[in-house]
């Protein structure tokens, strides 16, 4: 588990690894064996075997801060990586599983091996967050690496892990359940500093309890669903009859989605009346559409039947008041009031209204009569009201909440600078009456050993009303607030003053906090504001009352009562009282209260007429028919149509079934036309589920977007699709997670369709994109420089030993002919501005792959991060002059991808955007990462790209994505990764035939069909051509049966094991490609041990000694072990002890066997051998007890005649 600490107390370490030499430039040699090789595969579980490389075990001695430990690596294994354990070779393997069912897990591990250490097992690092309470944004948050062994463990006397298997993450991609299988084929025990090395592990899974199959109760999935299932499942010629498409409610767990946005909830998707115009507000109150705004907007005044006006909100139908619709025309006078609410979203300011008009009557506001008695009801002289002061000036992303929460601060105060913070605000009118203060504060910090460490003192009007303390980086207060009183007659009419004092007196030397609001409940008389015209308030005590309030500046005055905002009623102009007092008017009205309501008074010219520009008409969609139908969906807005629309024909021609969709439409269909990521998410969960199979496998988001979409901070552009903000980091905490957009299957975070993001602001960057992903998919390759990859890392700390997790990549993933050009700062070079050079150079040269693994802030990668030194920048990227060689960026890396920051771009969204140079895609992170998440990424990619043969982009970063997430550690980084690119770009390839690797168990038949045959990972003169593959030379220990489409069948000779090797030679049509190597390793199983039986005889009473014998064809040490005892006699070993064995005790021949007194006849045992792994069956040992001469005797039967 991730331990998340916040702190500020700075921790400085040295790393030093003692590493080995590497070549900056070489051709890669992989060895991909899978060491995973499945037994049995039924409805009832799966078994397998894991096979382990143990003698290639390297192990070395590195030096952190003063302190040895022993760095481990297995050769195409990654190391686990939970902070504080022992960092051991681990691997993880898929399975599906029936829905229903319950899993259990039982191992059998193979013969084990001891390594002695000289120093404990290095541990995985721990991630330490400081806090710069100067910085905004996630600037911030700085991460520390730092070793700190876990005690629990490292001072145990129990070897960990316990146990060698088990199941590491549990749930559902689209209509298939799946589990992932982690394998550590090591324990470490700490006392002994052994390291305990198994040769295999034999692992069996079992379903129980699952309910029964509904055959063909699933859609037809997707060709690249099912290519990836094929790929990724263990038991995939069982899991397809499993299949179950999800229910409503299994869809949009997500705390961000309203219960609206729900697709169970039953509303949506939303048809939008048609014709229909949608109106913007942004605050509480009464609006007016006049006829002149309505007839700009593209009514037809002139001839629309006023009574059949209607509108709508949240999908259902609201009350509002036509005036003069009674004589059946819509006049140059006449006009729409409604009564509107604002909305509290993160992502817009605007809530959304539906004007319509067709064949039935619309709802009207009801009126009801509040003429005030003869003999008057009691008159308040005053409600409670609130005063919300706030201004959004900073963004701080590790702000605690839910991922609905808006992340912005108003006013840091620091003792530092100045001690102080004020805030003047006006009222009214207020009463003589106790008040209450509600103040949100932030502190800024946390001091390790002094609690509390935030202390504020808080006054009005120069008299404190507050002391507030508490402890941390959090807000103060149990609700993220704290409440006091205001004494009564301490607030006055006209100018306030809010003031707090930071005393700094709790011995931390500094203290630093955050206002983020401050809401002032008081009591205020019944006067309109001056100027206004217009009083809202409410009024919760029973009764009847006579509500007078003053100070309007005209007697045009009405009055409503919208404690039902979708069902406003008016008082009846008529009767309401209006007088005259001096220059001002006086309202007065009766009502009787039986629960709180809420009103409006207000002349009619303080009633706003709504601009033109808060009314658009809507365009009319259909993104609820289930007839729709797509594999890849393009969400664009209206200002990038025609480049969306070229690439969206483009696709199409080249099969993919293409739906282009506005933005807009999935705001209006699935957000009731409200600017919300939830509506994003509801409509991609819709398609998954309800259009025509197969289920959509592509989703582009056609435009860049940032955390500032209300420009809060003034200088913000539009956000143009919102990234979907979330608490998914654990150290810096919101950040984008546009993986959540296609996650819809409660808190499992694995997309269930392939996500990229198209970044631009504008239609020039649009079209730069879609110009570059044409010619990078149209034009054929020049030159060797698509069969070649730079890997580039960042020099060795406590992040992590980058060089060598870059070597480990290139020598288990890279298959040759490819090559990589290695750049490691620390090992290949030691100056900065030759890497750079080096960099900049080989990045023109052109690259398929550009990967990254060290350190990087949203700007730039570094070459070593305790210093200014660094690889490239968002400013070197317009040196670049690689034109039509643009690689994929993998950036194993750390906030690379941060686009969320609308004061500058990060490097991933820039690189990809530049013009005619740059990078075709960036596969990007937009938080922290850990070394151990990005070692899944990263192989997960390479095995989708070189050893699956996947063609399109979006396949490979799902491979990485679900490597991950069957591995079950550090899953945040699967919502903290980003495809700044086309999910569908099909990735360049040279022609080619790759080595391919194959794992059998000894005695077993491997049977490859086509679609994983040795043609799979290979490519032809062009993307899809179909490829033949002819024998070259055949196989030396078992029989081959080879096809032309790439598929055999190999079966080893009995008993044998080892490596087996054959090649054959690719051709696209008749022209030849290459030849490959193609290596099956057959791996040895245990054959169970056999114990022989054997005949003794012995006299009376005298014992016998007996020799237990068996035999085990793998070579094994036997044991030996009684399962039955003899019952005339006793067995002893040789010499014999004081007490006879138990039964199941592990023996070592010989043994003596001693009949019992006088006991003369036939008596038996049985026992089994051992091998270390398995039991023989069990085998007896007869033995005949010989009599005297004098009892020994034969009696014939008398015979009398």
């Amino acid at each position: 588990m991730q331990r998340r600490l916040n702190n500020i107390l700075l921790v400085i370490i040295t790393f030093t690894f003692l590493l080995k030499p590497v070549l900056p430039s070489v051709s890669a040699a992989m060895d991909s064996s899978d060491p995973i090789n499945l037994i049995a595969s039924s409805d009832h579980g799966v078994e397998f075997t894991v096979s382990v490389p143990w003698q290639s075990l390297q192990h070395e001695v590195v030096d952190v801060d003063g302190e040895l430990y022993t760095s481990l690596d297995l050769p195409g294994w990654a190391n686990s990586d939970q902070p504080g354990a022992p960092a051991l070779p681990f691997t993880s393997q898929s399975i599906g599983a029936p829905f229903g069912a319950e899993i259990t897990v039982e191992v059998i591990p193979g013969r084990s091996h001891n390594v002695e250490l000289s120093a404990p097992v290095l541990p995985s690092a721990t991630l330490l967050s400081q806090v710069d309470p100067f910085a905004s944004g996630m600037d911030a948050v700085n991460i520390v690496h730092v070793i700190d062994p876990d005690p629990e463990i490292y001072t145990s006397s129990e070897v960990y892990p316990g146990q060698l298997a088990e199941i590491t993450v549990d749930g559902r991609l689209r209509q298939q359940r799946l589990v992932g299988v982690g394998i550590t084929p090591l324990q470490y025990d700490p006392v002994k500093n052994i390291l305990i090395v198994y040769e295999n592990v034999h692992i069996k899974i079992r379903f129980t309890g699952q309910r029964e199959v509904m055959r063909g109760a699933a859609n037809p999935e997707s060709g690249v669903y099912e290519a990836f299932f094929q790929s990724n499942f263990l038991n995939y010629v069982d899991v397809q009859a499993w299949r179950e498409s999800p229910q409503p409610a299994e869809w949009l767990q997500s705390d961000t989605a309203s219960p609206q946005n729900q697709i169970g909830a039953g509303t949506l998707p939303w048809e939008p009346p048609n014709p229909g115009w949608r109106i913007s507000i942004q605050e509480d109150g009464l609006y007016r559409l006049t006829y002149a705004t309505l007839a700009a907007a593209g009514l037809p005044v002139e001839t629309l039947v006023p009574q059949r006006l209607q509108m709508f909100y949240q999908g259902e139908e609201i009350a509002i008041q036509v005036t003069g619709e009674e004589d059946g025309t819509f006049d140059l006078t006449d006009a729409i009031i409604f009564y509107g609410q604002g909305i509290d979203n993160k992502y817009t300011a605007d809530n959304v209204y539906w004007l319509t008009f067709g064949s039935d009557h619309g709802l009207r506001m009801d009126s009801r009569d509040g003429a005030p008695l003869e003999e008057p009801d009691p008159v308040p002289n005053g409600y409670i009201t609130d005063l919300h002061l706030e201004e959004n000036l900073e963004y701080l992303s590790l702000l605690p909440g839910s991922d609905a929460f808006e992340r912005f601060l108003w006013q840091m105060v620091h003792t530092a600078i100045d001690p102080t913070w004020s805030l003047e605000f006006d009222l009214q009118d207020p009463l003589e009456v106790a008040g209450t203060l509600q103040i949100a504060l932030f502190g800024a910090f946390q001091a390790p050993t002094i609690n509390p460490d935030h202390h504020v003192v808080v006054s009005i009007n120069g008299t404190q009303v507050g002391d507030v303390k508490w402890d941390g980086l959090t807000w103060a207060g149990s609700w993220g607030y704290v409440e006091t009183e205001i004494p009564p007659g301490l607030l006055t009419a006209g100018t306030n003053t809010l003031s707090l004092f930071l005393p700094n007196d709790l011995g931390v030397g500094l203290d630093i906090i955050h206002v983020d609001w401050a809401k002032i409940y008081y009591s205020n008389t019944f006067t309109v504001p001056t100027g206004e015209n217009q009083l809202a308030f409410s009024y919760a005590t029973e009764g009847a009352w006579t509500f007078q309030i003053s100070g309007f500046e005209s007697n045009a005055l009405f009055a409503y009562d919208v404690s039902d905002p979708a069902a406003p009623v008016e008082i009846d102009p008529s009767s309401l009282l209006v007088e005259p007092i001096g220059s001002d008017y006086t309202l007065s009205f009766r009502d009787e209260l039986s629960a709180r309501r809420d009103y409006v008074v207000t002349a009619d010219s303080a009633i706003p007429d709504l601009p033109v520009s808060a009314i658009e008409q809507d365009t009319p969609s259909a993104l609820g028919a289930s007839t729709n139908r797509a594999d890849y969906i393009l969400i664009a807005p209206k200002a990038f149509w025609e480049q969306a629309e070229r690439l969206a024909i483009y696709r199409t021609n080249q099969g993919l079934a293409t739906i282009l969709v506005d933005i807009q439409d999935i705001y209006d269909e699935f957000g009731f036309g409200i600017a919300d990521v939830s509506a994003i998410q509801a409509f991609l969960a819709f398609a998954l589920d309800h259009w025509a199979p197969p289920a959509p496998s592509y989703v582009l988001l056609f435009g860049d977007g940032h955390y500032d979409p209300k420009n809060h901070l003034k200088t913000s552009p539009p956000s143009i699709i919102p990234p979907f903000l979330a608490m998914a980091d654990p150290w810096i905490g919101e950040t984008a997670a546009d993986n959540r957009y296609v996650t819809f299957s409660g808190p499992v975070p694995l997309p269930q369709m392939m996500l990229g993001r198209l970044p631009a602001n504008s239609i020039a960057e649009a079209e730069i994109m879609v110009s570059k992903i044409e010619a990078y998919e149209q034009d054929p390759p020049v030159g060797e420089w698509s069969m070649q990859v730079l890997a580039l890392a960042g020099a060795a700390d406590s992040g992590g030993n980058f060089p060598v997790y870059a070597d480990n990549l290139i020598r288990d993933a890279l298959p040759s002919p490819y090559q990589a050009e290695k750049i490691y700062f620390g090992i290949t070079h030691t100056d900065v501005e030759k890497a750079q050079e080096d960099l900049k150079n080989s990045f023109n040269q052109g690259k398929l792959i550009v990967n990254f693994i060290g350190h990087a802030t949203s700007y730039l990668w570094s070459a070593q991060a305790s210093s200014s030194k660094h690889f490239i920048s968002t400013a070197d990227i317009p040196g670049l002059t690689n034109q039509d060689k643009y690689p994929i960026i993998l950036a194993m890396t750390c906030l690379e991808g941060y686009f969320i920051d609308p004061s500058k771009p990060a490097f991933g969204e820039a690189i990809v955007r530049v013009q005619n140079k740059g990078a075709i895609a960036s596969w990007s992170p937009t938080g922290k990462g850990v070394s151990g998440g990005h070692v899944y990424l990263n192989r997960g990619f390479y095995d989708a790209v070189f050893k699956h043969g996947v063609n399109r982009l979006g396949q490979a970063v799902t491979s990485g994505l679900s490597r991950l997430w069957f591995s079950g550690s550090s899953l945040y980084m699967l919502d903290a990764y980003i495809l700044f690119g086309d999910p569908a770009l099909l990735i360049k390839r040279n022609p080619a035939a790759l080595d391919d690797f194959y794992t059998i168990a000894e005695d077993f038949k491997l049977e490859v069909s086509p679609e994983d045959g040795v043609l799979k990972n290979d490519s032809g003169f062009a993307q899809g051509n179909p490829l033949t593959a002819q024998l070259e030379t055949d196989v030396a220990n078992g029989n081959l049966i080879f096809a032309s489409d790439g598929s055999f069948t190999y079966t080893p000779n009995k008993d044998w094991n080892g490596v087996e090797q054959f090649t054959y030679s690719a051709y696209d049509n008749q022209t030849f490609i290459g030849t490959a190597t193609v290596t099956i390793t057959v791996v040895a199983i245990n054959d169970p041990p056999v114990a022989y039986p054997q005949t003794i005889e012995t006299p009376m009473e005298t014992s016998v000694e007996i020799v237990l014998t068996g035999s085990d064809v793998d070579g094994d040490p036997l044991t030996y072990s009684i399962t039955k005892q003899p019952e005339h006699g006793d067995l002893y070993q040789n010499p014999p002890p004081g007490s006879g064995p138990r039964q199941g005790q592990a023996l070592e021949p010989p043994l003596t066997y001693a009949p019992h007194p006088g006991y003369f006849g036939s008596d038996s045992f049985e026992y089994v051998v051992n091998d270390g792994k398995v039991n023989s069956a069990p085998t007896t040992i007869s033995i005949t007890i010989i009599g005297d001469s004098g009892t020994n005797l034969i009696f014939l039967p008398l015979i009398m005649h």
